[in-house]
């Protein structure tokens, strides 16, 4: 699990170094980073798969015509983890200086969408095939429309309505042993170390079933004395 150090879609520069080499590893493919961490064609895909998510536009320029979104917005910056930049505005002229900010301190478009009044829902996946979703609402997943492999966490707002919305997906949960993810593991009945254990498992169970010439090939390596 690296997070990567500088530039764009750093979550996926350790994962494609690895598959260069040709080591297995844990967690989403570069794809799976990449898809993820747009949260522009990650609302895409969502909507294409018929998923609830936040009404939204992309903002390239402060001057650009607003559309059709109501008050009160969130914007944050287009490809950044966590709540980088986020921030909530009321009316055009907040929008407009949220939007420049976002431009001049990340050089990258704003996404807005609209607010979501409610509680706010993170609900943390693990596995592939029939992924495990830990505690927190009920949730039934038979496809990871993003690419996700292993684990991920997803966040939701609930309306007034009590009707989920789709923030974002993690690609990377936080495995540390304060955070919600590894919370929610507990809750469901895995140890800290049990749950590691579980991530590496399940990826040996993907690699099994999705590229089991690596496994051969790795194999005959080690019969002729390569390494």
């Amino acid at each position: 699990m690296a997070l990567g150090i500088q530039g764009k879609c750093r979550y996926t520069h350790v994962p494609a170094i690895l598959e260069v080499a040709g080591i297995p590893y844990t967690g989403s493919s570069p794809l799976g980073h990449t898809l993820a961490m747009d949260k522009v064609v990650a609302k895409q895909i969502l909507i294409a798969s018929g998923l609830p998510t936040p009404n939204y536009q992309v903002f390239s320029d402060p001057k650009q015509s607003f559309v059709h979104l109501q008050f009160p917005l969130i914007v944050k910056p287009r490809g950044e983890a966590a709540s980088f930049g986020l921030r909530i505005v009321h009316d055009t002229e907040s929008l407009k200086e949220a939007v420049n900010q976002i431009l001049l301190d990340f050089k990258q478009p704003a996404l807005i969408e609209e607010y979501i009044e409610g509680r706010e829902i993170n609900v943390g996946i693990l596995g592939n095939n029939t992924p495990q979703a830990f505690p927190a609402l009920e949730l039934i997943l038979k496809d990871q429309v993003l690419n996700i492999h292993d684990y991920a966490r997803v966040d939701f707002r609930l309306d007034r309505y009590n009707q989920p919305h789709i923030l974002e997906v993690n690609s990377m949960a936080s495995l540390n042993p304060s955070s919600s993810f590894v919370y929610a593991a507990k809750k469901a009945g895995y140890s800290f170390n049990g749950l590691i254990n579980r991530i590496v498992e399940v990826a040996c169970e993907r690699y099994a079933d999705e590229e089991p010439a690596y496994f051969n090939l790795q194999a005959k390596s080690r019969e002729r004395g390569g390494s």
